[in-house]
């Protein structure tokens, strides 16, 4: 299908070129808007999108059915919902802790690091976070590959036994979570799981359905996995706030995360001839 960029600096009316384009897609009957916004303000951004939106259009009895706005958790809901992937098997977060806890109490003879943080408040909701950050990530425990090795220096050892510790760790707790046939909950990958079968664009109706992405610098694995399906099955704009696309830049450039965002799905749709991407700088 097809990928199309919105960039520009803070001088630019990202706005504007935002509305104009869902607009344009929605004079076309049976075609929907959906815009993802960061989920830390999604309730204001949903407020003024729909609001202008319904100014634009200029009918009084404008229907926010076709043009919507989530979040990336959010949208996977929404298609997820009449589903079968979403099942009663998922735990809670206070489920997660007493798990957790059980692990830890049963390895905490094998623990060097981490035994005297076991009964610390605050570690198992770190654990637990640190996990989640890891699943956003798609970093596998396997990855953690570290073991106890000789190294000369007191830092390299006491990382190397930290990451061997976790792993253990996190071995133990997703084995208890499947001997309880329970999974922690991963919306985003499911869902991307679910538009990729090849059976299920029809369905889904997604080449009438047009995503754009606003106010964000970067993406997770998560978030960039799902974005690359929805190239191939249905349209994207990502709006980005970046002076430009076409110079270098290093860590400590304002625009560096934008940047290495644009270039990442960039080179991914050069990649996969099956789509084409379009560059659009907003109007001063």
């Amino acid at each position: 299908m097809s990928l199309q960029f919105i960039t520009g600096d803070g001088s630019c009316d990202h706005e504007k070129a935002v509305l104009d384009i869902a607009c344009d897609w929605l004079a076309k009957d049976h075609n929907e808007v959906f815009f993802l916004v960061p989920n830390y303000n999604k309730f204001e951004r949903e407020q003024e999108i729909l609001s202008q939106l319904k100014h634009r259009q200029e009918k009084k009895d404008f229907s926010t059915i076709r043009g919507q706005v989530y979040s990336f958790n959010r949208l996977a809901w929404y298609f997820l919902q009449d589903s079968e992937n979403i099942s009663g098997q998922t735990i809670s977060d206070t489920g997660s802790a007493m798990i957790m806890r059980k692990v830890l109490l049963t390895l905490s003879d094998k623990l060097i690091i981490f035994r005297g943080e076991i009964n610390k408040e605050g570690f198992i909701a770190k654990l637990l976070e640190l996990y989640k950050e890891f699943q956003l990530g798609n970093i596998t425990i396997d990855t953690l590959g570290f073991l106890p090795s000789s190294q000369e220096t007191t830092k390299a050892k006491d990382f190397e036994l930290k990451m061997y510790e976790i792993r253990l760790i996190f071995t133990a707790y997703e084995k208890e979570l499947a001997k309880r046939n329970l999974q922690i909950e991963q919306p985003i990958s499911m869902l991307t799981n679910f538009l990729a079968a090849s059976d299920l664009q029809d369905t889904a109706q997604l080449n009438q359905k047009l995503f754009i992405v606003t106010g964000f610098s970067n993406f997770s694995m998560q978030e960039q996995e799902l974005l690359k399906v929805l190239f191939g099955k249905s349209h994207v704009c990502i709006d980005l706030y970046v002076d430009s696309v076409h110079t270098d830049s290093d860590a400590l450039d304002l625009f560096f995360d934008p940047k290495q965002t644009y270039h990442l799905l960039k080179n991914f749709a050069q990649i996969n001839k099956a789509m084409s991407y379009l560059i659009k700088r907003p109007l001063f």
